[in-house]
């Protein structure tokens, strides 16, 4: 009690000081100053008390902007190699606690090339800064107005945050059961879903992009479609969800499977039908699959990505928005 005691009046005491005195005072030199008006508030008092305390690292993101996401922690950098380690995140489909590395391809006075664990080089800006140094705030913006942003502070405070539609958006999974026969007659525009952040070098060669996808779901199974540019490439495979996904794999040898870094396994009631020439539908798919072998998506932010499995010929993914599905028949 007596703590709490003392942080509040610290914290009032500290914003007295900020209040009469802001001329003084540069706003990159204090802590709490997350708005950079050259005063403190109350909130960022207590939060450069908790910085003081060792309770928070030092960056920190302007909180106006609305973050969906945050995790901060620490890092180091050396030799090409951005280390660190996420000690919070309240992310669902993104970076959780515990360590990660990234390779730093180059860094110069306003930009960074990072090489991300899927091997997609993502280029990062920033106002100004020296070439080779990382520090700074860096920003990466995306076609969906969609915005990231990475603090990484001289001593080796770090923070992550994300903004934007594709963070905001969420689906409520149309209930409607659908006959996996690749016919396709009984999806209609209900089911489709926006693609946010489309990537990939891919070249529009045939059959693997992903222009559309549609989901729906009943009581036991969730229902998918996706429309390519050209038939499927043979080479390539096709996966939704997130690090634990469903693959699509186009015939002759197609096959619908769950996967994810440690496991791969097959559906004991999936189904998956291709479309074909004679009415003009060979460039789609769809597949069904139980609800309950998937019920770790729960309220998460998904990915469509065409890639080939035996070489890195190329690859294209697309974020989804957050989709709500019924689990409840799985608890």
């Amino acid at each position: 009690m007596r703590n709490i005691i003392y942080l509040k009046f610290a914290a009032y005491f500290l914003l007295i000081v900020m209040v009469f005195f802001p001329y003084k005072i540069n706003a990159e030199e204090i802590i709490g100053d997350v708005d950079g008006n050259g005063v403190v508030g109350l909130e960022e008092a207590v939060h450069a008390l908790q910085v003081t305390s060792g309770m928070k690292p030092a960056v920190v993101i302007d909180p106006g902007l609305g973050p969906r996401y945050s995790a901060w922690g620490t890092y180091t950098y050396s030799s090409g190699i951005l280390a660190g380690n996420f000690t919070f995140s309240n992310f669902v489909n993104g970076p959780e606690t515990g360590p990660f590395q990234i390779t730093v391809v180059s860094i110069s006075s306003t930009s960074m090339t990072l090489r991300d664990t899927e091997s997609n080089l993502e280029t990062w800006t920033r106002e100004t800064g020296t070439a080779g140094d990382i520090v700074g705030r860096w920003e990466r913006n995306d076609i969906d107005n969609s915005t990231f942003i990475v603090v990484l502070d001289s001593n080796g405070g770090m923070v992550y945050s994300a903004y934007g539609d594709a963070f905001t958006k969420t689906v409520y999974v149309s209930q409607s059961t659908k006959t996996i026969d690749g016919k396709f007659i009984d999806w209609s525009s209900e089911s489709s879903l926006p693609l946010y952040n489309s990537e990939g070098d891919c070249g529009n060669v045939s059959g693997r992009e992903i222009e559309a996808v549609y989901v729906a779901q009943d009581d036991n199974y969730i229902y998918l479609r996706m429309i390519l540019n050209g038939p499927p490439d043979p080479t390539f495979s096709y996966k939704f969800g997130q690090w634990f996904h469903i693959r699509v794999t186009p015939p002759p040898n197609a096959s619908l499977m769950l996967a994810s870094s440690v496991c791969g396994k097959t559906f004991q009631n999936g189904l998956v039908a291709f479309g074909n020439s004679d009415d003009n539908t060979e460039h789609q798919f769809e597949c069904r699959f139980d609800k309950c072998d998937v019920e770790q998506w729960r309220n998460n932010l998904f990915y469509v990505k065409s890639t080939s499995d035996s070489v890195a010929v190329c690859r294209q993914s697309s974020d989804l928005p957050i989709l709500i599905f019924d689990f409840s028949m799985c608890d």
